[in-house]
């Protein structure tokens, strides 16, 4: 379900909505809503923010239901052996499911108990640390593999794709104080400026260098300069927004 809809978008067109309208004879609706789902789909690619609750798995088992499968983390000796602290790839989280030291979707080694999972749900940093009255049973065949990844007797300091994690991540669609995260208001205001972007230049060929008001001398901006100023506010906002909420964290594997 997207986030904005066509009146958000044709607001940030402006007077050039009708021109739209007339280039594609009544039917723009249908240009603006691939332009949003475009929009958004792209956002979501590129900052890996989602715009609405998804859930990502990790070697995905018979059964599992999901909307996201992401590959399992890297296992890294110095991440503290078998108590590794990893970072997820979309956010902003909102509940992990399953953590595990896993070889093959149908290969677990460990499945972590939930008690020792402390996540940092903004930044996507999850920590396992160690709870003495959750201690889990863990068999001698389980501890033999984990040994050797974390002696290095395998002859690295790191493997691929070990470290499972299942979690639901993205913004609530709604923006209550009451949600987990709620959806930014600068965010969809932003993203109605891309797909504005997106529907005028698609029709471009179509439009007016410029827009007189009421036969006038007076102009509004030519249209070239509109979707370059449209096209800049959306990347400078992307950058900064992605930034802010994806802040540098030196030393984490």
């Amino acid at each position: 379900m997207s986030i904005i809809g066509e009146p958000e978008v044709r607001r940030q067109m402006g007077a050039l909505a009708a021109y739209v309208d007339t280039s594609l004879r009544g039917n723009a609706s249908k240009l603006i809503a691939d332009s949003i789902a475009a929009s958004e789909d792209e956002w979501e690619t590129d900052t890996r923010l989602l715009l609405s609750p998804k859930t990502v798995v990790m070697l995905p088992q018979a059964g599992d239901e999901f909307d996201i499968e992401e590959p399992a983390i890297n296992f890294h000796r110095a991440g503290r052996n078998i108590m590794p602290r990893f970072r997820v790839r979309f956010l902003p989280i909102r509940t992990i499911e399953r953590v595990a030291f896993q070889l093959a979707a149908n290969q677990t080694i460990i499945e972590y108990p939930m008690d020792w999972v402390k996540p940092d749900l903004r930044l996507g940093i999850i920590n396992l640390i160690p709870y003495k009255l959750a201690v889990p049973a863990f068999g001698s065949a389980a501890m033999t593999w984990v040994n050797m990844f974390a002696a290095g007797v395998m002859g690295s300091d790191g493997w691929p794709h070990l470290i499972v994690c299942n979690y639901t991540a993205g913004y609530d669609q709604a923006a209550q104080q009451s949600a987990v995260w709620p959806m930014p208001a600068q965010l969809k205001f932003n993203l109605a400026k891309d797909a504005a972007w997106r529907v005028v230049g698609a029709c471009r060929r179509d439009l007016p260098n410029s827009v007189t008001l009421d036969g006038f001398s007076q102009q509004f901006m030519s249209t070239d300069k509109y979707l370059k100023d449209l096209h800049d506010e959306f990347m400078a906002f992307q950058s900064e927004y992605v930034r802010k909420q994806r802040p540098m964290n030196m030393g984490i594997l």
